[in-house]
Parts: C-alpha cells; structure tokens; sequence
C-alpha cells in the first residue's frame, strides 16, 4: 500500500541527505542539531495526537480517567508507553482530561482521489467545523474531495493483534479459537514473521489479553479498516497522493489514516 512506497521514497531521501551531508560543508554537530530538530518535533507531534485521543476516550467513558476499567483509555495509554511518552506526561492528561471544560470531537471524514483510492482520516479536535474547513481546502489543492460516508464500506473495520512467532500457524489457529479472535494470518515484515490475529473492534482488549495469558509477545493492538480489493494508481496520481498522505499526517487534529491504494 501507499505507506511501503512512501517508506521507499523515505529510504532514497534519507541516502541523498547523508550524500548532501558528506559534501556541504557544515560540521557533524550542526547536522546532529538538524536531525534531533525532526525527530523532536514528530515526536512532540505523536505526543500530542496520542494526548487527543486519551481525552476522547476519558470523554466517552462519562470521564472515566481510569484505565483499568476504561478499556479504550488502556489501549491508548499502552500505545504511547511504546511511543517513549514520559509516565509523568500521561499522569497530567488523565488528571486534566477528566476536568476539561473544552471537550475533544472524534469523527472521521472519507476522502476519495483518481481511479477510485480513499483515504479514512480519523480526527479528534476542538473544533469539528474549522477542521474540516481545513481539511477541504487542502483537498482542492491535490484534486482530492471529501466523498459519502459510504465508502467505509470497502473496508473491513478489524481489531488486529500483532505478535512474535509461537509455535507453528496450526497451534496460533487452535490459540485464536481459544482467544476468540476470528482468524490468525502468518506475515512477513522487514524479514521478520509475526502472527496477526483479527477480531471486532469491541473484543480487541479481551482477546489481547488471552493471547498475553497464553504467553504471547504482542507488539501492537489496534482498531484497524482494511480495504478489502486495492486500486492502482499512475505514477503521476501516486505522487500527488504521497505528498497528500504527508500534509494529512502532519496535521495534529488527525489521529490515524486509513487507505486502499497498492
């Protein structure tokens, strides 16, 4: 999907810096300054889309902050654990989330491009009205528009358990069934192979934890819509959708996109 090309392209980009970096002159300090400045500022920018979605979950548990019972909070709170956020960062969310007199919107808007591709922009903002004002003004500047909601229907909205390898595929089935996940699928990433057990959303945090019980490493759980066929696109519509995909998750009111492009 669009998220390997763009991991390509990041590859390329990353060779052509450390050539530019070799022969421009400026001294290894300077260049350590300017990386730390990216990382540092797509970390502050995780952060604060992982802060959003905790005020979302304590607002739509009546500002349950307790993530013992607050499941969705739980998942959350795990996700940025793995993201480096500091427990003390996490602690003053939970503590001024439940006090806020500015609620935080959840929603998604769908968004449709050439030769059928959509894009599935989750947000959690302040203000839904001027989000989406924003949001419709960079879509005219890339061809794309928002479109009805009934696109969701092309994807199959799944929670998926990632996990090292246990066994072989016939005992990860046999623990699925256990678990009452609805599938287990062996995959390869990076040249690593990990287990993806699939479930409804609602029993994510249930089955994660029998797969925990059964000694499962999992490597991340999360409420996923995968498109069920992908559509190709010209090299010329590929670009202009990467460049897209970056602006959309750059913006700090967009918590998590979702695609069906090969």
């Amino acid at each position: 999907m669009i998220n390997f090309v763009r991991s390509l392209i990041t590859r390329q980009l990353i060779i052509s810096s450390k050539c530019s970096k070799r022969y421009a002159g400026h001294s290894k300090w300077a260049n350590i300054k300017h990386d730390k400045a990216i990382i540092d500022a797509k970390r502050a920018l995780n952060f604060n889309k992982l802060r959003r979605l905790m005020c979302v979950a304590i607002a739509e548990a009546n500002n349950n902050a307790d993530p013992f019972t607050n499941y969705k909070l739980a998942q959350i709170i795990e996700r940025a654990k793995k993201a480096a956020m500091p427990a003390a960062t996490i602690n003053n969310v939970l503590k001024t989330a439940s006090t806020s007199k500015t609620p935080t919107i959840s929603g998604r808007v769908d968004l449709r491009g050439p030769s059928g591709a959509v894009i599935l922009a989750e947000y959690a903002c302040d203000n839904a009205v001027q989000f989406k004002m924003s949001i419709n003004t960079l879509l005219r500047k890339f061809g794309w528009s928002t479109t009805d909601p009934g696109v969701v229907h092309m994807f199959d909205h799944k929670g998926v358990i990632t996990t090292e390898i246990q066994g072989d595929l016939g005992l990860a089935t046999d623990h699925a069934i256990q678990a009452d996940a609805e599938d287990v699928e062996e995959f390869e990433h990076n040249d690593i192979k990990e287990y993806k057990f699939f479930c409804e959303p609602n029993s994510l945090f249930n089955v994660k934890q029998r797969l925990l019980d059964m000694n499962y490493k999992v490597k991340s759980a999360e409420a996923l819509y995968i498109p069920r066929t992908l559509v190709n696109l010209s090299d010329s519509e590929l670009s202009i959708a990467i460049t897209l995909y970056d602006k959309l998750e750059a913006n700090e009111d967009i918590v998590r996109l979702h695609d069906n492009i090969a």
